[in-house]
């Protein structure tokens, strides 16, 4: 048996032993990571929303989505939460039953297998306090201190 035949041979037995190794490389696009890799094994799929609320029921709320996870843009969005729900409303610590209509609120959770949504995190603002920081209405009553003296008037 000459050399080249030898050869040969041998790279025809690698191909074969290596084959059902790219076979199973090929068919896992992960890249030998498993398809729940980015849900940490969990089989439901996580997401994020933002906009204002618009009805609170319950263990619940709606608000209509402006942003956030892709597929609720511009959605009517109906989210339950939980004891484990962590919520916060201009700054303090809350409950759903302390969201109002007209809230902003923005929200990550989980979906179930079914399609519903469960909040994680809420963190809600009220209209109230977005204009606090906003003095365009004229009822502005804080004084200057023009005179120098630092008394204000």
């Amino acid at each position: 048996m000459s050399l080249k035949s030898s050869f040969a041979g041998a790279a025809a037995a690698a191909l074969v032993l290596a084959a059902p190794a790219a076979t199973a490389f090929a068919s896992n696009p992960g890249h030998g990571q498993s398809g729940t890799h980015g849900n940490h094994g969990k089989s439901h799929s996580h997401f994020t929303a933002n906009g204002k609320v618009t009805a609170v029921d319950g263990d619940s709320f709606t608000f209509h989505a402006k942003g956030g996870s892709k597929d609720l843009h511009g959605t009517d969005v109906t989210v339950t939460v939980t004891d484990a729900t962590k919520m916060r409303r201009d700054g303090a610590k809350a409950t759903v039953a302390d969201l109002q209509v007209g809230d902003r609120v923005n929200v990550t959770g989980s979906r179930g297998d079914d399609g519903s949504l469960t909040a994680r995190h809420v963190n809600a603002h009220s209209p109230a306090a977005d204009d606090s920081t906003d003095a365009t209405d004229g009822t502005d009553t804080s004084t200057t201190d023009t005179s120098g003296t630092g008394t204000g008037v």
